[in-house]
């Protein structure tokens, strides 16, 4: 039984594209325009299956007779033949950056995985299998807003600004 492994990597960040898909975040203060810089975080997991052995009439299955796996993802949502996918071929170890935005809610991916074999019949999707996680900004802090100067004094007092 040949096994395979997929490395998924979760680039964190403050305003980041998700792969072949657009996630983006909007702060808004009242203080300076200028975009922050931001220091990504990293977070990987592996993802790997055994390779299927018959067909589903019962039939053998040579390895030599698949030509790749579809891992198939979603974040937040079910995982179908219709989700985003990455083709695995030849390979044992594949790498996907998945790029998100930092958010109070954690994300959960869920992965499912087809093998095609050679004349280009698709499995059905394998078991689901899920990632849940936090993404933390790690932005510096929105400038403070709504900031008020008073000064009060007896009488005589003088206020001047320079």
């Amino acid at each position: 039984m040949r096994k395979t492994n997929f490395l998924v990597i979760y680039a964190i960040g403050v305003l980041f594209a998700l792969l072949l898909g657009s996630v983006a975040h909007a702060a808004t203060t009242s203080a300076p325009t200028a975009s922050p810089t931001v220091s990504a975080a990293t977070q990987s997991s592996s993802l790997s299956w055994s390779a299927p052995t018959t067909r589903e009439d019962g039939t053998p299955l040579a390895a030599t007779d698949i030509a790749q796996y579809n891992v198939y993802y979603a974040v937040d949502g079910p995982v179908t033949t219709g989700s985003t996918k990455t083709v695995v071929t030849g390979a044992t170890t594949k790498t996907v950056t998945l790029s998100l935005t930092p958010r109070a809610v954690p994300y959960t991916i869920n992965f499912a995985v087809t093998a095609v074999d050679t004349t280009g019949a698709e499995s059905p999707l394998s078991n689901v299998v899920s990632k849940t996680f936090t993404v933390v900004s790690t932005a510096a802090p929105s400038a403070p807003t709504s900031v008020t100067f008073s000064v009060s004094c007896g009488s005589g007092c003088s206020i001047s600004s320079q």
